[in-house]
């Protein structure tokens, strides 16, 4: 009697430990199914998208060291400050100023209609010898900017991208001479934003190197 009773409680809860241990299985056995078919379609519709996006981004107001500034003292000793490349009165067609020796940055909106990928900054300075008989020194640099990855509209301010000195040495006949950078002309610089589907836009932006002796000659107060 007892062991009729005991084999049919075991039975019992075998059946249970059954039923559920392959509805367990059985749940993730469809989770593996949904994911081999919802993972390419995910997959394909985002390349899709990226595949149909032919359009550039977009760049704007792209300006260079907004509202750096130069101290410095008169003849008196009266402290003064110069404040450069203005925010509030950023005309079209400005020509900004960067004072040699010191950082580099830049400010500029990014835009695309679908998602911006990233940018960069180029450029090439020019520095010239005191010998006559020595050609120009060309420093050319290329410098990423602030991540703007999967993003539509960004603004960029103030992003620091290198410093530029005043002078370079080079070895020229196995002579050490000095390269002075060349403030007489304006530098051109580049930036180039990609989107996520790989389409590409530049601007070039014309910008001025003085030393700071230039700008406190040409815009401080003696």
């Amino acid at each position: 009697m007892y062991v009729v009773e005991y084999s049919t409680a075991y039975s019992f809860f075998y059946i249970i430990f059954v039923v559920c241990f392959n509805f367990y299985k059985m749940r993730y056995f469809c989770l593996f199914i949904l994911s081999v078919f919802l993972l390419p379609l995910l997959y394909f519709s985002c390349a899709k998208v990226e595949e149909d996006d032919k359009n550039k981004p977009t760049l704007s107001d792209i300006h260079f060291n907004i509202n750096d500034t130069i101290v410095y003292y008169t003849k008196d000793g009266v402290r003064k400050t110069i404040r450069l490349n203005d925010s509030l009165y950023l005309e079209a067609g400005r020509t900004d100023t960067i004072p040699v020796g010191k950082w580099l940055y830049i400010s500029a909106h990014f835009a695309d209609d679908v998602a911006l990928s990233t940018f960069t900054v180029r450029g090439k300075v020019v520095y010239k010898s005191t010998k006559t008989n020595v050609k120009d020194s060309i420093m050319e640099f290329v410098r990423p900017g602030r991540n703007i990855f999967g993003e539509k509209e960004k603004y960029v301010f103030r992003n620091r991208l290198i410093q530029i000195q005043d002078t370079l040495r080079a070895s020229i006949n196995n002579t050490m001479t000095n390269f002075f950078i060349d403030t007489d002309r304006p530098i051109d610089l580049f930036v180039v934003c990609m989107d996520k589907a790989g389409n590409k836009d530049s601007v070039q932006v014309p910008v001025r190197m003085l030393r700071r002796s230039e700008i406190i000659s040409a815009l401080g107060n003696k």
